[in-house]
């Protein structure tokens, strides 16, 4: 097997790493869900993320219409 592939059970610190990784998450987490309290309470931020996920929308919609014919 070559080094670079080895799995992280493979490794001594394997534990250490992945609570770092779980703490990390969770930390993301967090703040994902702070930002998202303060979009959903502004009303103005809430209208911009609504625009912003329909032109997102419409984009993916365009794009699979034309690959598809």
């Amino acid at each position: 097997m070559h080094m670079g592939l080895m799995l992280a059970a493979e490794t001594p610190s394997a534990g250490a790493d992945m609570s770092v990784v779980v703490n990390a998450i969770e930390t993301v987490v967090q703040v994902v869900g702070k930002v998202w309290d303060v979009v959903v309470g502004n009303p103005f931020l809430l209208f911009a993320l609504g625009a912003a996920a329909l032109t997102i929308g419409a984009g993916v919609f365009t794009t699979i219409r034309h690959s598809a014919g």
